[in-house]
């Protein structure tokens, strides 16, 4: 992983621990995490961007009060999900950005509540409105962060080195 990818993440859990009430309307909040991870899952390898899932999971888990493994499995689920995606030809559209973010976010919204249904009470009906909510939110504010981060990419991502081909006459 890159320098400036780990100076990255480490600004979006300060701004997910700080800057959430800021931007917090509602029960739906966005999940500056996951999106970066979101990100690092349409432009880089499944093999690079899971770990990274696993380990800011793991992170947010030791931060938050939720359960261990709440965060952990919500982002691995949602970056498999998206590079798969991405990977399926999703990746050069524009307006592909908010459907993936936001289906990214529902995703990882679900196994969260999935895992937190397992340990705690729960109130369905009020989960699944939080779980829409900052699906959508998440998938707007998807246009903002990614138009951001998209002139740093080449800084942030490893650019893997071509393979020569040989080509006949």
């Amino acid at each position: 992983m890159k320098l400036s990818l780990a100076i990255t993440l480490f600004l979006a859990f300060l701004f997910q621990i700080f800057l959430l009430p800021l931007y917090q309307i509602g029960p739906a909040g966005p999940d500056f995490v996951l999106l970066l991870l979101l990100y690092v899952a349409r432009h880089d390898r499944l093999r690079r961007s899971l770990p990274l899932a696993l380990f800011s999971g793991l992170l947010a888990d030791a931060l938050s009060m939720d359960p261990w493994g709440a965060h952990a499995a919500a982002y691995a689920g949602a970056v498999l999900f998206l590079g798969q995606w991405a990977r399926d030809g999703w990746r050069g559209e524009r307006g592909a950005r908010i459907v993936t973010a936001a289906a990214g976010a529902l995703v990882a919204g679900a196994l969260r509540l999935g895992v937190l249904s397992l340990v705690k009470d729960s109130r369905p009906l009020f989960e699944m409105t939080a779980l829409a909510s900052c699906a959508l939110y998440n998938g707007f504010l998807s246009l903002i962060v990614f138009g951001l981060l998209d002139p740093f990419r080449s800084r942030l991502f490893v650019v893997p080195a071509r393979l020569l081909t040989v080509t006949s006459s």
